[in-house]
């Protein structure tokens, strides 16, 4: 045998001894025993082997759910809280309730905080298109639209009174206006001049309430509320731009969240206390 064949031999065999020395007895997969660590080779790595997919249930629960319903939510964290590990959190500017199902209990006795639950509240379509043209001027055919697909949400003035609106500035798209003032009605009158061949010259008026009251839900799966919405106006070179500035929304949305904030306390009990402010992380 020459020497570059023994040398061949002799490092097959020891690579085979070092594989023998890896072989591991069988053993019943159980929690304290999931991981397997292996050396591979003296001189290399260290490789951790994970087996828990391979047990019966999970080591610890983990994971995420979003709920959309206030009493959902509720319903979800008692069933799977531990009042000595479970905490509740209210974000009152994201909007978002969180549970952190395994947070600390204590200095001593840490959790891992990756076990979670959100209550993710959905924005009510009605209060989602208000505040979308908050603040906007737009045309008036574009105005009158609106008025008409949200008119169920208008509680005052009265829908008549709006529908007639919304088909007047429908009506008066060949017109002129020249200025607009405000009643002691409440109302906001418009003066234009007509423009179509056959009434050119003639004068008239369109009048339009100086506000409307909304009813809609800040979030879905809760109670709608109160908001008031402010005409405004531009005239330039005969056209009329038209649109609405909404009364503290914000504040009225804080104040609905604050509402179910209340509610969740509620259904969780004292043993479950609801903090307000950020959810903890685990760095």
């Amino acid at each position: 045998m020459n020497p570059d064949t023994e040398n061949l031999v002799t490092a097959a065999a020891d690579l085979g001894r070092r594989d023998t020395d890896r072989l591991l007895d069988a053993y019943e997969l159980d929690e304290d025993r999931s991981l397997i660590v292996s050396r591979i080779r003296t001189d290399e790595h260290v490789v951790v082997t994970d087996l828990e997919p391979q047990l019966a249930a999970p080591r610890r629960a983990r994971g995420g759910a979003a709920l959309h319903d206030p009493g959902d939510f509720a319903a979800y964290v008692k069933r799977l809280a531990n009042p000595q590990h479970t905490s509740v959190w209210a974000d009152i500017e994201s909007g978002r309730v969180t549970a952190v199902l395994d947070d600390h209990a204590h200095v001593s006795l840490p959790g891992w905080r990756s076990h979670t639950a959100h209550l993710a509240l959905q924005p009510d379509p009605d209060w989602q298109a208000w505040t979308k043209l908050d603040g906007q001027l737009v045309d008036q055919l574009q105005f009158a639209e609106f008025l008409e697909q949200r008119m169920h949400s208008i509680i005052n003035p009265a829908a008549a009174d709006i529908y007639e609106v919304a088909t007047s500035l429908q009506a008066k798209r060949t017109v002129a206006f020249r200025s607009g003032l405000r009643q002691k009605s409440g109302d906001v009158t418009f003066t234009y001049d007509e423009q179509t061949t056959a009434q050119a010259g003639q004068k008239g008026q369109l009048e339009i309430p100086d506000q409307f009251v909304i009813r809609a839900a800040p979030f879905a799966y809760v109670a709608p509320v109160e908001l008031t919405a402010k005409l405004r106006y531009r005239i330039s070179s005969g056209d009329l731009r038209i649109g609405y500035q909404l009364l503290r929304p914000e504040e009225i949305r804080r104040d609905a969240f604050s509402v179910i904030v209340g509610e969740i306390r509620g259904y969780l009990g004292d043993e479950l206390p609801v903090f307000l402010g950020s959810v903890p992380r685990l760095t």
